[in-house]
């Protein structure tokens, strides 16, 4: 989850200083014995915080809560 969080706020970084785009990402992270469809519904949820909240942030879901990924940001 830690370096999936670290690549996106890269990708974001980059995309704004390049070409001067706004990027919403959103992660999940799997948990036993989840399926594929819970798995993409948590990142969904993620991705959706990250556009409603400020439309160019990374946000993860680990499971529990759907938190801003600003803390892997140099991992």
């Amino acid at each position: 989850l830690a370096g999936a969080c670290a690549a996106a706020e890269r990708v974001k970084a980059e995309a704004q200083k390049r070409m001067g785009l706004r990027v919403c990402a959103g992660a999940a992270m799997a948990l036993d014995g989840e399926t594929t469809t819970s798995l993409v519904d948590r990142a969904t949820a993620a991705l959706r915080q990250a556009s409603a909240t400020d439309g160019q942030g990374v946000w993860y879901h680990n499971g529990i809560t759907v938190e801003p990924a600003a803390e892997f940001a140099e991992v």
